[in-house]
């Protein structure tokens, strides 16, 4: 247990046993401690993003230094917010002010209803979320430890599995793109298999391998991974070449592989992206590397298959807390695919995205609202014509 002045992070089986009073009283303090300050967004009139994910609640601890074994130490600060990777990126979607809606399943619990009005609170659309009786959702326990600027993540995963047979394609209509982060897989796969056939896109957020993942792999227009990724579901030593295999067996447009403070790296095929004269990108604070893979040789059987783009982080003062960080970023993502910017904006613009949610605690505090970004948008970014 971490202790935070006369705060104790509570126990998450310990609030199932409570009686129907103190639920109540519990129920208040996890409203309370979930950040009050909101504002909703206006939405764009003609862009709406689907996702289909797992949505959760995180108890997040800050540390001075990750605790020795049954060592007790009090929290310098102490949060409990919303997770779950689909529902990140999709609360950093509509921040930036896009329609969005997500497909899920979560508990009747307490959890389960803070879940709830903390996307209502946002503006966001839950009616495509079903909640599953005498069910637990699903909860992460966080621990920040300052000393080495690193998040340890202990998860409870929920049983409340959404299914095929429960799910209504009907979510897509009007729908501008598709978000799936690999959980449902039976329900990713038929909502998936019907933006296909609608003709809308499809993005891929990736972790490690899950039931299901060779199918979405399959359907996805584009793949996102963290760093481990690609490496590891080919067997390759060489991320570029596991990101070239994923390119060579998958047909999305391109893949980018988060890398933490390193920044991303982006591996398209040599038509996704119209070759344009780029504005002058001096005055940014980074600096994009592009180049072709594999690299240029005399041997013609070697020639370029795709184009590589290596953009660093996005430089911030101070790094609160990484949590969420990659969810914020595929937010960006997105909102650049829907907004056409080209490739090497598109990684500007996400790297700014998640720069702006490490300044504060949890996944949710620190994401950006679109009226802080629009001048800058205006100012920097270059939109294709399509």
């Amino acid at each position: 247990m971490f202790l935070h002045n006369n705060f104790s992070l509570p126990s998450h089986c310990g609030l199932q046993k409570l009686k129907v009073h103190s639920k109540r009283v519990m129920f208040a303090i996890c409203s309370g401690n979930i950040q009050n300050q909101r504002k909703v967004v206006p939405v764009s009139k003609d862009k709406k993003v689907v996702g289909v994910g797992m949505a959760g609640l995180d108890f997040i601890a800050k540390v001075a230094t990750f605790p020795e074994p049954d060592q007790k130490l009090r929290t310098l600060d102490s949060s409990i917010q919303g997770g779950g990777n689909a529902a990140n990126t999709l609360t950093c979607l509509r921040r930036l002010g896009i329609e969005v809606i997500l497909v899920t399943k979560i508990g009747d619990d307490i959890s389960g209803q803070s879940i709830l009005e903390e996307f209502e609170r946002e503006g966001m659309d839950t009616s495509f979320i079903i909640r599953q009786e005498e069910t637990q959702s699903a909860f992460t326990y966080v621990i920040v430890d300052v000393s080495t600027s690193t998040r340890t993540c202990i998860h409870t995963p929920s049983k409340a599995e959404l299914t095929s047979e429960e799910v209504n394609v009907s979510c897509l209509n009007g729908a501008s793109l598709l978000h799936l982060d690999g959980r449902h897989p039976s329900a990713a796969l038929k909502i998936a298999q019907h933006a296909r056939d609608k003709g809308i896109p499809i993005v891929l957020d990736v972790e490690r391998r899950r039931e299901g993942l060779e199918n979405l792999l399959c359907l996805a227009d584009y793949i996102i991974t963290n760093a481990e990724f690609p490496s590891e579901y080919f067997g390759q030593l060489n991320r570029l070449n596991g990101l070239e295999k994923l390119l060579d067996a998958y047909p999305a447009r391109w893949v980018i592989s988060t890398l933490g403070k390193e920044g991303c790296v982006m591996m398209s095929r040599l038509d996704s992206d119209r070759e344009e004269k780029t504005a002058n990108l001096s005055h940014f604070p980074i600096m994009a590397v592009k180049t072709t893979f594999p690299l240029p040789t005399p041997c013609r059987e070697c020639l370029p298959k795709y184009r590589l783009i290596d953009c660093p982080c996005w430089p911030v003062e101070r790094v609160v807390d990484t949590t969420g960080a990659g969810d914020a970023f595929i937010g960006g993502i997105i909102y650049a695919i829907l907004h056409h910017f080209d490739q090497e904006h598109m990684l500007y613009f996400a790297s700014r995205v998640a720069a702006e949610k490490l300044s504060a605690l949890g996944a949710r505090k620190g994401l950006v609202y679109i009226d802080h970004l629009e001048s800058w948008i205006a100012t920097n970014v270059k939109e294709r014509n399509t």
